[in-house]
């Protein structure tokens, strides 16, 4: 005699309630939590108003950043292989760093003589756009 067995194949089955449920609750506290958030705002300068402050070279350290990527301190112009320790050098006069960037620089360039100043050890950074000529 043969024994059939018969397996009995259930399929299992997911209880979702407890998913759904906590889903919603995220969903409510980022609902309730999310205009208690406070974002700093960069206060930008509208469009009409021009830079009314002028530029003192004897106060302030004015790197020039071209279009090009060349960096100008005064009127030599920096490698990008010795920037690190040209930037290092003038740490020692004690002026706040103005960066005047040519609009067409790009961010990539910009964020290169950004984390230069940084490594040189540069605590404050002033930048200003100039418009296209």
């Amino acid at each position: 005699m043969r024994f059939r067995r018969r397996l009995s194949v259930e399929e299992p089955l997911i209880n979702l309630t407890p998913l759904i449920d906590v889903v919603f609750v995220v969903l409510i506290v980022f609902i309730l939590v999310a205009p208690m958030i406070n974002v700093d705002p960069i206060s930008l300068a509208p469009k009409k108003q021009a830079l009314s402050t002028t530029i003192d070279e004897k106060k302030q350290l004015v790197l020039r950043l071209h279009a090009d990527g060349t960096l100008v301190i005064g009127k030599r112009v920096i490698a990008e292989s010795k920037r690190e320790a040209a930037l290092k050098e003038l740490l020692r006069s004690d002026k706040k760093a103005l960066l005047l960037c040519d609009k067409r620089v790009t961010f990539g360039t910009y964020q290169a003589v950004k984390d230069a100043l940084e490594s040189a050890g540069f605590e404050e950074l002033e930048i200003a756009v100039s418009p296209k000529k």
